[in-house]
C-alpha cells in the first residue's frame, strides 16, 4: 500500500551577503546575529594537486603553518588570543583546497576577525617553526608507516 503524499513545505534559504575581497577571496556571510554561535570557514583553491614535483606535502604545510604566528604574534601568543575568546581554530589542505576555520561565541566575531585579517596577511614566516611542523609531520608519517600503512590511504 501506497503512503499517502505529504504536503511540501514551502523553505526559503536565508539571504546572504556575497562579496569579492580586492585580495581574490570570494566571501559569502550569512549573518545572524541572534546566533549564539559563529562558523567562519576561508577556502582557497590550493591543495595537494598543486604541490609542485618533489614537493608532495607542501599545501598542507602551508596550511598548518597558517596556526603557527603572525609577523605580530608567535604561535603560543596567537593561540592564546584565539582561545581567550573561547574560539577554536583548525587548518587543513584537502586535494584542490587550502582551509581555515574559526568556531566560537558569535558575540566574539567583531575581537576575531581582526586576528583573522593578520593570519591572512601577515602570517610568520620563522624557519625554526617551519623545520618543526615539517620534522612532525615526517614522523607521524614514519609512524603510520611502521603501524598500520592503511592509516596513510587518505593521505594519497
Amino acid at each position: 500500500m501506497m503512503e499517502p503524499a505529504r504536503p511540501r513545505i514551502a523553505r526559503r534559504l536565508p539571504d546572504f551577503i556575497r562579496s569579492d575581497l580586492a585580495a581574490g577571496i570570494d566571501v559569502a556571510l550569512l549573518p545572524r546575529p541572534d546566533a549564539p554561535v559563529m562558523a567562519l570557514t576561508l577556502l582557497w583553491q590550493g591543495g595537494a594537486l598543486t604541490d609542485p614535483s618533489g614537493l608532495g606535502g607542501a599545501a598542507a604545510l602551508a596550511a598548518e603553518l597558517l596556526a603557527k604566528g603572525t609577523v605580530a604574534s608567535d604561535a603560543v601568543t596567537l593561540a592564546s588570543r584565539i582561545e581567550a575568546l573561547g574560539v577554536e581554530l583548525n587548518t587543513w589542505a584537502g586535494r584542490e583546497s587550502l582551509g581555515l576555520s574559526l568556531t566560537g561565541p558569535g558575540r566574539v566575531f567583531s575581537q576575531l576577525w581582526p586576528i583573522v585579517r593578520e593570519i591572512l596577511w601577515t602570517p610568520r614566516s620563522d624557519r625554526r617553526e617551519f623545520q618543526k611542523t615539517r620534522q612532525r609531520a615526517i614522523e607521524s608519517i614514519r609512524a603510520a608507516k611502521d603501524g598500520d600503512p592503511r592509516s596513510l590511504l587518505p593521505h594519497y
